[in-house]
């Protein structure tokens, strides 16, 4: 299950929050063709900074259940993919970080239903 996170400097927050269907869509369906991740088990979450003191203006960071058949290939493209998509719809400049995690390292839980 890939966990995302997109961490949004405060003076581009009403521009990418404008657009937050389009971002999570843009990620989702970058997840979906190149790690093979379940649309229903991808999590992105859009955050506001209070503060960006260094770095990006957008920041995205996923996090997914590492495996033989995910290369650092193809971490590297789903990296380039929506660093460039995103960047083009928000014509911002954008980070991605794709992190694998040894799947033993990982522990989950899920409390009620999510209609989707």
């Amino acid at each position: 299950m890939p966990v995302v996170q997109v961490i949004i400097a405060p003076d581009i927050v009403r521009e990418a929050a404008a657009k937050a269907a389009e971002v999570g869509s843009i990620i989702e369906q970058q997840l979906v063709r190149l790690l093979g991740a379940s649309p229903l088990k991808v999590q992105i979450s859009m955050v506001a900074a209070i503060a960006v003191p260094k770095g990006y203006p957008i920041s995205v960071v996923v996090n997914h259940r590492a495996s033989d058949e995910r290369t650092k290939a193809d971490r590297d493209d789903l990296a380039h993919q929506i660093a460039s998509r995103l960047h083009d719809l928000l014509d911002v400049p954008i980070r991605v970080r794709v992190i694998a995690i040894d799947p033993m390292q990982i522990a989950a839980s899920d409390i009620g239903e999510v209609k989707w």
